[in-house]
Protein backbone atom coordinates (compact mmCIF):
# COMPACT_ATOMS: atom_id res chain seq x y z
CA UNK A 1 0.00 0.00 0.00
CA UNK A 2 1.01 3.52 -0.82
CA UNK A 3 2.29 5.69 2.08
CA UNK A 4 -0.64 8.27 1.11
CA UNK A 5 -3.20 5.85 1.64
CA UNK A 6 -1.68 4.05 4.41
CA UNK A 7 -2.06 8.11 5.97
CA UNK A 8 -5.78 8.87 4.43
CA UNK A 9 -7.01 5.23 5.94
CA UNK A 10 -5.92 6.40 9.23
CA UNK A 11 -7.74 10.32 8.41
CA UNK A 12 -11.09 8.45 7.65
CA UNK A 13 -11.53 7.06 11.32
CA UNK A 14 -10.60 10.92 12.62
CA UNK A 15 -13.99 13.08 13.08
CA UNK A 16 -13.25 16.23 11.09
CA UNK A 17 -16.31 18.35 10.38
CA UNK A 18 -15.98 22.40 9.73
CA UNK A 19 -15.31 24.50 12.42
CA UNK A 20 -14.81 20.98 14.35
CA UNK A 21 -11.13 20.06 13.48
CA UNK A 22 -9.47 19.51 16.94
CA UNK A 23 -9.39 15.79 16.65
CA UNK A 24 -7.49 15.93 13.38
CA UNK A 25 -5.35 19.04 13.99
CA UNK A 26 -3.94 16.85 17.40
CA UNK A 27 -3.66 13.98 14.69
CA UNK A 28 -1.51 16.11 12.72
CA UNK A 29 0.57 18.01 15.36
CA UNK A 30 1.59 14.23 17.01
CA UNK A 31 2.62 13.10 13.51
CA UNK A 32 4.57 16.25 13.24
CA UNK A 33 6.03 15.82 16.43
CA UNK A 34 6.87 11.72 15.99
CA UNK A 35 8.92 13.34 12.91
CA UNK A 36 10.78 16.39 14.50
CA UNK A 37 9.19 18.95 12.55
CA UNK A 38 8.66 22.16 13.91
CA UNK A 39 4.44 23.11 13.41
CA UNK A 40 2.63 26.38 14.57
CA UNK A 41 -1.15 26.95 14.68
CA UNK A 42 -2.06 30.02 13.95
CA UNK A 43 -4.99 31.93 15.64
CA UNK A 44 -7.52 30.91 13.79
CA UNK A 45 -6.97 27.21 14.23
CA UNK A 46 -4.42 26.78 10.98
CA UNK A 47 -1.72 24.27 11.02
CA UNK A 48 1.78 24.96 9.24
CA UNK A 49 4.55 22.06 9.62
CA UNK A 50 7.68 22.95 8.57
CA UNK A 51 9.96 20.05 7.10
CA UNK A 52 13.38 20.05 6.44
CA UNK A 53 14.87 19.87 3.41
CA UNK A 54 16.43 16.49 2.04
CA UNK A 55 20.20 17.09 1.88
CA UNK A 56 20.35 17.10 -2.31
CA UNK A 57 17.58 19.47 -2.15
CA UNK A 58 17.40 22.94 -3.73
CA UNK A 59 16.86 25.85 -1.15
CA UNK A 60 13.42 26.79 -2.30
CA UNK A 61 10.66 26.62 0.18
CA UNK A 62 7.39 24.86 -1.11
CA UNK A 63 3.85 25.29 0.10
CA UNK A 64 1.93 21.79 0.00
CA UNK A 65 -2.02 22.83 1.30
CA UNK A 66 -4.80 20.87 1.80
CA UNK A 67 -7.50 21.83 4.07
CA UNK A 68 -8.73 19.36 7.00
CA UNK A 69 -12.58 19.74 7.18
CA UNK A 70 -14.90 17.69 4.88
CA UNK A 71 -18.40 17.28 3.87
CA UNK A 72 -20.19 15.03 5.54
CA UNK A 73 -23.39 13.48 3.96
CA UNK A 74 -25.44 10.22 4.41
CA UNK A 75 -28.00 8.20 3.56
CA UNK A 76 -31.47 8.00 5.22
CA UNK A 77 -30.85 4.77 7.20
CA UNK A 78 -26.92 5.42 8.00
CA UNK A 79 -26.51 5.85 11.95
CA UNK A 80 -22.72 7.33 11.73
CA UNK A 81 -22.60 9.98 13.98
CA UNK A 82 -19.89 12.41 12.21
CA UNK A 83 -19.03 14.13 15.55
CA UNK A 84 -17.88 10.72 16.91
CA UNK A 85 -17.35 7.88 14.47
CA UNK A 86 -14.95 6.50 12.21
CA UNK A 87 -15.99 5.93 8.62
CA UNK A 88 -16.80 2.93 7.79
CA UNK A 89 -14.79 2.62 4.32
CA UNK A 90 -14.45 -0.20 1.84
CA UNK A 91 -12.28 -0.99 -1.17
CA UNK A 92 -14.77 -2.04 -4.58
CA UNK A 93 -13.48 -1.92 -8.13
CA UNK A 94 -10.21 -0.11 -7.55
CA UNK A 95 -11.76 2.55 -5.75
CA UNK A 96 -11.92 3.33 -1.85
CA UNK A 97 -15.48 4.08 -0.73
CA UNK A 98 -18.08 4.97 2.84
CA UNK A 99 -20.60 2.97 3.43
CA UNK A 100 -23.37 5.56 3.51
CA UNK A 101 -21.63 8.25 4.04
CA UNK A 102 -19.17 10.47 1.80
CA UNK A 103 -15.56 9.41 1.74
CA UNK A 104 -13.73 12.62 2.62
CA UNK A 105 -11.31 11.91 0.03
CA UNK A 106 -12.14 15.88 -0.30
CA UNK A 107 -9.34 16.84 1.31
CA UNK A 108 -8.59 13.88 3.06
CA UNK A 109 -6.46 12.72 0.30
CA UNK A 110 -4.62 16.12 0.06
CA UNK A 111 -3.87 15.91 3.59
CA UNK A 112 -2.58 12.52 3.39
CA UNK A 113 -0.04 13.38 0.30
CA UNK A 114 1.49 16.22 1.93
CA UNK A 115 2.53 14.33 4.55
CA UNK A 116 3.86 11.54 2.15
CA UNK A 117 5.81 14.05 0.21
CA UNK A 118 7.81 15.12 3.36
CA UNK A 119 9.10 11.29 3.38
CA UNK A 120 10.97 11.34 0.15
CA UNK A 121 14.26 10.90 -0.29
CA UNK A 122 14.46 14.23 -2.36
CA UNK A 123 12.81 17.47 -1.60
CA UNK A 124 13.49 20.79 -1.24
CA UNK A 125 12.22 22.44 2.19
CA UNK A 126 8.57 22.38 2.80
CA UNK A 127 5.93 24.49 4.57
CA UNK A 128 3.19 22.22 4.56
CA UNK A 129 -0.40 24.07 5.27
CA UNK A 130 -3.58 22.59 6.73
CA UNK A 131 -5.95 25.23 6.82
CA UNK A 132 -9.62 24.76 8.57
CA UNK A 133 -13.43 25.09 7.44
CA UNK A 134 -12.64 25.35 3.44
CA UNK A 135 -15.59 23.40 2.80
CA UNK A 136 -18.08 25.97 5.16
CA UNK A 137 -16.74 29.46 4.71
CA UNK A 138 -13.07 29.19 3.98
CA UNK A 139 -12.43 31.23 7.47
CA UNK A 140 -9.28 29.05 8.08
CA UNK A 141 -7.50 30.49 4.50
CA UNK A 142 -8.99 34.08 5.20
CA UNK A 143 -7.44 34.19 8.51
CA UNK A 144 -4.55 32.43 7.86
CA UNK A 145 -0.96 34.22 9.28
CA UNK A 146 0.69 34.00 6.15
CA UNK A 147 4.27 35.19 8.59
CA UNK A 148 4.47 31.83 9.39
CA UNK A 149 5.27 31.09 5.50
CA UNK A 150 8.53 31.18 3.49
CA UNK A 151 7.17 29.71 0.19
CA UNK A 152 6.32 31.21 -2.99
CA UNK A 153 5.27 28.06 -4.83
CA UNK A 154 1.82 26.70 -3.46
CA UNK A 155 0.93 23.25 -5.01
CA UNK A 156 -2.74 22.87 -3.25
CA UNK A 157 -3.94 19.00 -3.49
CA UNK A 158 -7.07 19.67 -3.87
CA UNK A 159 -8.15 18.96 -7.37
CA UNK A 160 -9.59 15.44 -8.72
CA UNK A 161 -8.02 14.37 -11.33
CA UNK A 162 -4.57 13.03 -12.16
CA UNK A 163 -4.46 14.04 -16.27
CA UNK A 164 -5.55 17.74 -14.36
CA UNK A 165 -3.93 20.99 -13.77
CA UNK A 166 -6.56 23.82 -12.63
CA UNK A 167 -5.18 27.31 -12.87
CA UNK A 168 -8.28 28.90 -12.10
CA UNK A 169 -11.08 28.85 -9.64
CA UNK A 170 -15.06 30.68 -9.54
CA UNK A 171 -15.39 33.31 -6.87
CA UNK A 172 -18.85 32.85 -4.67
CA UNK A 173 -21.11 34.49 -2.17
CA UNK A 174 -23.30 32.33 0.40
CA UNK A 175 -27.08 34.48 0.43
CA UNK A 176 -28.70 33.53 3.63
CA UNK A 177 -32.44 34.06 4.07
CA UNK A 178 -34.62 33.84 6.99
CA UNK A 179 -38.72 34.71 7.50
CA UNK A 180 -41.11 34.45 10.56
CA UNK A 181 -44.30 32.78 8.71
CA UNK A 182 -47.32 33.53 9.88
CA UNK A 183 -49.44 30.11 10.10
CA UNK A 184 -53.41 28.91 10.79
CA UNK A 185 -55.09 25.90 12.57
CA UNK A 186 -56.14 23.28 9.80
CA UNK A 187 -58.57 19.87 10.71
CA UNK A 188 -58.02 18.48 7.55
CA UNK A 189 -55.57 15.22 7.57
CA UNK A 190 -51.77 15.87 6.64
CA UNK A 191 -49.46 13.48 5.02
CA UNK A 192 -46.04 13.53 4.65
CA UNK A 193 -44.59 13.96 1.02
CA UNK A 194 -40.49 12.80 0.11
CA UNK A 195 -39.51 12.92 -2.98
CA UNK A 196 -35.96 11.40 -3.35
CA UNK A 197 -33.43 9.34 -5.97
CA UNK A 198 -31.84 12.50 -7.30
CA UNK A 199 -28.24 12.60 -7.84
CA UNK A 200 -26.26 14.28 -4.58
CA UNK A 201 -23.67 16.62 -6.18
CA UNK A 202 -21.35 19.44 -5.37
CA UNK A 203 -22.72 22.82 -6.05
CA UNK A 204 -20.05 24.10 -7.94
CA UNK A 205 -18.39 21.00 -9.40
CA UNK A 206 -21.61 19.47 -10.72
CA UNK A 207 -23.74 22.56 -11.52
CA UNK A 208 -23.50 21.66 -15.11
CA UNK A 209 -24.44 17.81 -14.73
CA UNK A 210 -28.06 18.82 -15.36
CA UNK A 211 -28.67 16.77 -12.12
CA UNK A 212 -31.53 18.85 -10.94
CA UNK A 213 -32.73 19.97 -7.62
CA UNK A 214 -35.29 17.92 -5.54
CA UNK A 215 -36.10 21.20 -3.85
CA UNK A 216 -36.79 23.29 -7.68
CA UNK A 217 -38.85 19.71 -8.49
CA UNK A 218 -41.09 20.21 -5.37
CA UNK A 219 -41.90 23.70 -5.99
CA UNK A 220 -42.51 23.05 -10.00
CA UNK A 221 -45.32 20.63 -8.98
CA UNK A 222 -46.60 23.05 -6.35
CA UNK A 223 -47.31 25.34 -8.95
CA UNK A 224 -48.54 22.34 -11.19
CA UNK A 225 -51.08 21.04 -9.03
CA UNK A 226 -54.69 21.78 -6.80
CA UNK A 227 -54.41 18.86 -4.98
CA UNK A 228 -52.00 20.90 -2.14
CA UNK A 229 -54.11 22.77 -0.41
CA UNK A 230 -51.85 23.65 2.34
CA UNK A 231 -48.34 23.58 3.51
CA UNK A 232 -47.06 22.85 6.95
CA UNK A 233 -43.18 21.84 6.80
CA UNK A 234 -40.37 21.76 4.53
CA UNK A 235 -36.55 20.38 4.81
CA UNK A 236 -34.09 19.70 2.33
CA UNK A 237 -30.22 19.86 2.28
CA UNK A 238 -27.31 18.57 3.94
CA UNK A 239 -24.87 21.24 3.17
CA UNK A 240 -25.11 24.65 1.21
CA UNK A 241 -22.20 23.31 -1.26
CA UNK A 242 -24.35 20.32 -1.95
CA UNK A 243 -27.32 19.99 -4.36
CA UNK A 244 -30.00 18.35 -2.53
CA UNK A 245 -30.81 15.16 -3.84
CA UNK A 246 -34.41 14.79 -1.39
CA UNK A 247 -36.94 16.93 0.07
CA UNK A 248 -39.45 16.20 2.46
CA UNK A 249 -42.41 17.91 3.13
CA UNK A 250 -45.64 17.67 5.41
CA UNK A 251 -48.98 18.72 3.52
CA UNK A 252 -52.07 18.77 3.18
CA UNK A 253 -53.95 17.44 -0.06
CA UNK A 254 -57.50 16.90 -1.38
CA UNK A 255 -57.68 13.32 -3.13
CA UNK A 256 -54.70 10.95 -2.83
CA UNK A 257 -55.81 9.07 -5.79
CA UNK A 258 -55.10 12.01 -7.84
CA UNK A 259 -52.44 13.60 -6.15
CA UNK A 260 -50.13 10.28 -6.89
CA UNK A 261 -51.41 10.08 -10.61
CA UNK A 262 -50.22 13.86 -11.07
CA UNK A 263 -46.95 13.39 -9.09
CA UNK A 264 -46.34 10.48 -11.24
CA UNK A 265 -47.11 12.26 -14.19
CA UNK A 266 -45.00 15.12 -13.25
CA UNK A 267 -41.79 13.07 -12.19
CA UNK A 268 -42.07 11.31 -15.41
CA UNK A 269 -41.30 14.81 -17.10
CA UNK A 270 -38.53 15.91 -14.71
CA UNK A 271 -36.83 12.65 -15.96
CA UNK A 272 -37.02 13.75 -19.35
CA UNK A 273 -35.67 17.22 -18.23
CA UNK A 274 -33.01 16.14 -15.57
CA UNK A 275 -30.07 12.86 -15.36
CA UNK A 276 -32.55 11.79 -12.29
CA UNK A 277 -33.89 8.00 -13.86
CA UNK A 278 -34.38 6.96 -9.93
CA UNK A 279 -36.12 10.01 -8.86
CA UNK A 280 -39.44 8.71 -7.39
CA UNK A 281 -41.95 9.59 -4.10
CA UNK A 282 -43.07 8.10 -0.94
CA UNK A 283 -46.64 9.66 1.06
CA UNK A 284 -48.27 8.56 3.90
CA UNK A 285 -50.63 9.82 6.51
CA UNK A 286 -49.52 11.83 9.38
CA UNK A 287 -50.76 11.17 12.92
CA UNK A 288 -50.73 14.71 14.66
CA UNK A 289 -51.86 18.04 14.28
CA UNK A 290 -49.77 20.90 12.84
CA UNK A 291 -50.35 24.56 11.94
CA UNK A 292 -50.31 24.85 8.13
CA UNK A 293 -48.00 28.03 6.41
CA UNK A 294 -50.97 30.79 6.09
CA UNK A 295 -50.85 31.61 2.03
CA UNK A 296 -48.20 28.39 1.49
CA UNK A 297 -48.64 28.60 -2.29
CA UNK A 298 -47.95 32.09 -2.99
CA UNK A 299 -44.58 32.03 -0.96
CA UNK A 300 -43.35 29.03 -2.58
CA UNK A 301 -44.62 30.81 -5.93
CA UNK A 302 -42.23 33.47 -5.25
CA UNK A 303 -38.87 31.43 -3.99
CA UNK A 304 -39.77 29.40 -7.24
CA UNK A 305 -39.34 32.35 -9.35
CA UNK A 306 -35.53 32.90 -8.30
CA UNK A 307 -33.67 29.94 -11.35
CA UNK A 308 -31.12 27.78 -9.88
CA UNK A 309 -28.46 26.09 -11.62
CA UNK A 310 -26.36 27.48 -15.09
CA UNK A 311 -26.87 30.81 -15.37
CA UNK A 312 -24.24 31.29 -18.30
CA UNK A 313 -21.25 29.27 -19.83
CA UNK A 314 -18.13 30.46 -20.70
CA UNK A 315 -17.60 32.38 -24.07
CA UNK A 316 -13.86 31.50 -24.10
CA UNK A 317 -14.07 27.97 -22.47
CA UNK A 318 -17.33 26.17 -24.09
CA UNK A 319 -17.39 23.58 -21.45
CA UNK A 320 -16.75 25.52 -18.66
CA UNK A 321 -20.12 27.04 -16.16
CA UNK A 322 -19.21 30.87 -16.27
CA UNK A 323 -21.89 31.86 -13.76
CA UNK A 324 -24.16 29.69 -11.54
CA UNK A 325 -26.71 29.69 -8.23
CA UNK A 326 -27.83 26.59 -5.96
CA UNK A 327 -30.38 26.34 -3.54
CA UNK A 328 -28.64 24.07 -0.90
CA UNK A 329 -31.06 24.20 2.11
CA UNK A 330 -34.37 25.32 2.95
CA UNK A 331 -36.02 24.27 6.38
CA UNK A 332 -38.85 25.62 8.69
CA UNK A 333 -37.61 25.63 12.64
CA UNK A 334 -38.94 28.01 15.46
CA UNK A 335 -41.89 29.25 12.99
CA UNK A 336 -39.23 30.23 10.72
CA UNK A 337 -38.28 29.78 7.19
CA UNK A 338 -34.41 29.45 6.42
CA UNK A 339 -32.98 29.43 3.08
CA UNK A 340 -29.72 29.33 2.02
CA UNK A 341 -28.17 30.04 -1.79
CA UNK A 342 -24.78 30.00 -3.12
CA UNK A 343 -24.18 32.02 -6.06
CA UNK A 344 -20.48 31.72 -8.14
CA UNK A 345 -18.96 33.41 -10.84
CA UNK A 346 -15.24 33.64 -12.72
CA UNK A 347 -16.86 37.20 -13.18
CA UNK A 348 -16.86 39.28 -10.44
CA UNK A 349 -19.05 41.84 -12.13
CA UNK A 350 -21.90 39.19 -12.86
CA UNK A 351 -21.32 37.45 -9.53
CA UNK A 352 -22.38 40.58 -7.93
CA UNK A 353 -25.26 41.40 -10.07
CA UNK A 354 -26.79 38.10 -9.62
CA UNK A 355 -26.89 38.18 -5.96
CA UNK A 356 -28.13 41.75 -5.91
CA UNK A 357 -30.73 40.59 -7.92
CA UNK A 358 -31.84 37.75 -5.43
CA UNK A 359 -31.46 39.79 -2.26
CA UNK A 360 -33.66 42.48 -3.78
CA UNK A 361 -36.01 39.69 -4.24
CA UNK A 362 -36.32 38.19 -1.14
CA UNK A 363 -36.10 41.88 0.16
CA UNK A 364 -39.77 43.21 -0.87
CA UNK A 365 -40.96 39.06 0.11
CA UNK A 366 -39.82 40.61 3.71
CA UNK A 367 -36.85 37.93 4.21
CA UNK A 368 -33.84 38.96 6.30
CA UNK A 369 -30.90 39.16 3.98
CA UNK A 370 -27.18 37.70 5.58
CA UNK A 371 -24.52 37.50 2.98
CA UNK A 372 -21.59 34.98 3.65
CA UNK A 373 -17.94 36.26 3.60
CA UNK A 374 -17.40 35.34 -0.18
CA UNK A 375 -14.29 35.66 -2.51
CA UNK A 376 -13.11 36.35 -5.83
CA UNK A 377 -11.68 33.82 -8.45
CA UNK A 378 -7.74 33.11 -9.44
CA UNK A 379 -6.36 32.86 -12.12
CA UNK A 380 -2.51 31.36 -12.95
CA UNK A 381 -0.41 32.28 -15.96
CA UNK A 382 -0.77 28.70 -17.70
CA UNK A 383 2.88 29.03 -19.31
CA UNK A 384 3.72 29.62 -15.54
CA UNK A 385 7.52 27.69 -14.59
CA UNK A 386 5.42 25.67 -12.10
CA UNK A 387 2.76 24.62 -14.43
CA UNK A 388 5.20 23.41 -16.60
CA UNK A 389 7.03 21.29 -14.43
CA UNK A 390 4.31 19.41 -13.23
CA UNK A 391 2.94 18.94 -17.06
CA UNK A 392 6.08 17.19 -17.79
CA UNK A 393 5.74 15.44 -14.18
CA UNK A 394 2.58 14.31 -15.57
CA UNK A 395 3.45 13.24 -19.16
CA UNK A 396 6.14 11.18 -17.54
CA UNK A 397 3.91 9.09 -14.80
CA UNK A 398 0.93 8.73 -16.80
CA UNK A 399 2.28 8.88 -20.52
CA UNK A 400 -0.36 11.53 -21.37
CA UNK A 401 -0.08 15.34 -21.36
CA UNK A 402 -2.37 16.82 -18.88
CA UNK A 403 -5.24 18.92 -19.27
CA UNK A 404 -5.19 22.30 -17.90
CA UNK A 405 -8.91 23.53 -17.06
CA UNK A 406 -10.37 26.08 -14.84
CA UNK A 407 -12.90 25.57 -12.27
CA UNK A 408 -16.69 26.74 -11.38
CA UNK A 409 -15.91 26.04 -7.90
CA UNK A 410 -14.09 27.44 -4.91
CA UNK A 411 -9.93 26.33 -4.18
CA UNK A 412 -8.32 28.60 -1.39
CA UNK A 413 -5.69 29.08 -3.90
CA UNK A 414 -6.66 32.47 -4.52
CA UNK A 415 -6.26 33.27 -0.64
CA UNK A 416 -2.85 31.71 -0.94
CA UNK A 417 -1.52 34.17 -3.80
CA UNK A 418 -3.06 36.90 -2.53
CA UNK A 419 -1.43 36.64 1.33
CA UNK A 420 1.64 35.46 -0.14
CA UNK A 421 2.11 38.55 -2.71
CA UNK A 422 2.00 39.08 -5.94
CA UNK A 423 5.62 37.16 -7.27
CA UNK A 424 3.28 34.13 -5.98
CA UNK A 425 2.49 31.01 -7.89
CA UNK A 426 0.08 28.56 -7.52
CA UNK A 427 -1.41 25.46 -9.07
CA UNK A 428 -4.05 22.53 -7.96
CA UNK A 429 -3.72 18.94 -8.60
CA UNK A 430 -5.18 15.80 -7.18
CA UNK A 431 -5.64 12.07 -7.60
CA UNK A 432 -9.09 10.56 -9.44
CA UNK A 433 -12.26 11.15 -6.91
CA UNK A 434 -15.69 11.21 -8.53
CA UNK A 435 -19.16 12.53 -6.69
CA UNK A 436 -17.29 14.51 -4.03
CA UNK A 437 -19.88 15.83 -0.92
CA UNK A 438 -21.81 12.80 -1.40
CA UNK A 439 -22.37 9.27 -0.16
CA UNK A 440 -21.67 7.68 -3.96
CA UNK A 441 -18.10 9.40 -3.25
CA UNK A 442 -15.18 7.28 -3.83
CA UNK A 443 -11.38 7.54 -5.05
CA UNK A 444 -9.38 5.96 -7.44
CA UNK A 445 -6.71 3.84 -5.82
CA UNK A 446 -4.05 3.71 -8.27
CA UNK A 447 -3.88 7.33 -9.05
CA UNK A 448 -3.28 7.61 -5.53
CA UNK A 449 0.09 5.55 -6.45
CA UNK A 450 0.44 8.20 -9.53
CA UNK A 451 -0.18 11.30 -7.88
CA UNK A 452 2.82 10.09 -5.60
CA UNK A 453 5.30 9.50 -8.23
CA UNK A 454 4.09 12.83 -10.05
CA UNK A 455 4.73 14.83 -6.64
CA UNK A 456 8.04 13.52 -6.14
CA UNK A 457 9.18 13.82 -9.01
CA UNK A 458 7.70 17.61 -9.01
CA UNK A 459 9.46 18.38 -5.66
CA UNK A 460 12.49 17.04 -6.92
CA UNK A 461 12.97 19.47 -10.00
CA UNK A 462 12.03 22.82 -7.84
Amino acid sequence: MSQALSYFRHITTIPRLSKKEEKIRAFLVDWACDKWYAYVIDTVGNLVISVPKAWTASDEVVILQAHMDMVYVQTPDSTIDFETDPLDIYEEDGYLRARGTSLGADNGIGVALAMSASEYPNHPPLELVFTIDEEAGMSGVLGLDFSLLHGKSVINLDNENDQEICISSAGWIGINLEKQLDFEETWAPLSALSIYGMKWGHSGVEIGENHGNAVEVLLGFFQKTSTVLGVADIQAGTASNVIPSRVDTIIVISDEIQFRQELSEYLSYIRTQFDCPDITFDIEKVQENRRVITDAQALFRHIHAIPVGVMKMSEKITWLVQTSISLGQISIKGGRLKITYLARSSKNDELSELVERVERHFLDLGFAVERDRGYPGWQEDPEGMLVKIISTEISRVTGNPPKIIALHAGLECWALISGLGTWATAVSIGPVMYDIHSVNERLEIASVERMEHILEGVLKRL
